[in-house]
């Protein structure tokens, strides 16, 4: 479902921890994973994700109306047997826009 504009968008921080020793069964679930999380990104849900497979690690950002929404959309994830997770709503998040390269001329 993607972003509804007129409806105002919290900011939220997961914290997963993977408590899986990378089984065959959680393998095989990963393509599925990324195939949600490629969708919440395109519907402006997610604004990143990363992984550390050695920390055993996903950490989110995530746009949602409620931390009750927050948790809907994290239980969706096909990974959700294999973790824990918390989730803290965000005051401030910054980032780095796209930047060109400063233009030189020779």
């Amino acid at each position: 479902m993607p972003v509804n504009k007129s409806i105002e968008l919290k900011e939220f921080m997961v914290d997963i921890d993977l408590v899986s020793n990378f089984s065959m069964d959680f393998i095989s679930r990963l393509p599925y994973q990324q195939k949600i999380v490629n969708q919440l990104i395109s519907e402006g849900r997610i604004d990143s994700y990363s992984f550390s497979r050695e920390r055993g690690k996903i950490w989110i950002i995530l746009r949602a109306e409620s931390l009750k929404d927050a948790q809907d959309i994290i239980l969706r994830f096909p990974l959700k047997d294999y973790f824990i997770f918390s989730i803290s709503e965000i005051t401030l998040h910054q980032k780095s826009l796209f930047r060109y390269a400063p233009i030189t001329l020779n």
